[in-house]
């Protein structure tokens, strides 16, 4: 077995044992954070792919992350910039059906599955006027 091929597999081997930011970290690579980014990288990843067939994993990996940082350089992946408030409103209807209106935690409940959920912080003010929105439809 050749070198090469040998090196192939390990890296093989590696990338099922390991998630991918595991991986990246291991080359010293890691991706811009937030959600947004990851997904545009996979996209970028794909597109690679299809675009340089030639190309190793490695490469193509290394290319989508310098990618990615360019663009949060740029500010074009920042995820503050446009609040999903269906989704907190979602969040906030299914937390006070579970576990009732009167929670003494409702409100840190509601921002903490927002911020597990969507990867970013939510203004608490919001997280109140939600949660009176939901209050008022009952």
């Amino acid at each position: 077995m050749k070198l090469s091929h040998l090196k192939n597999a390990i890296k093989q081997v590696v990338r099922e044992c390991i998630t991918e930011r595991e991986y990246q970290q291991l080359l010293n690579e890691v991706s811009p954070p937030g959600k947004k980014a990851e997904r545009m990288i996979q996209h970028v990843k794909t597109s690679l792919r299809k675009s340089h067939p030639e190309w190793d994993e490695d490469k193509v990996t290394s290319v989508a992350i310098g990618t990615g940082w360019k663009a949060h350089n740029a500010g074009s992946v920042e995820e503050g910039g446009s609040k999903d408030t269906d989704g907190l409103t979602k969040i906030t209807k299914l937390v006070i059906e579970r576990i009732g209106k009167d929670h003494p935690n409702l409100e840190e409940l509601i921002s903490k599955l927002y911020q597990h959920k969507y990867g970013n912080q939510v203004n608490p003010e919001e997280v109140k006027h939600a949660i009176d929105n939901s209050k008022s439809v009952e």
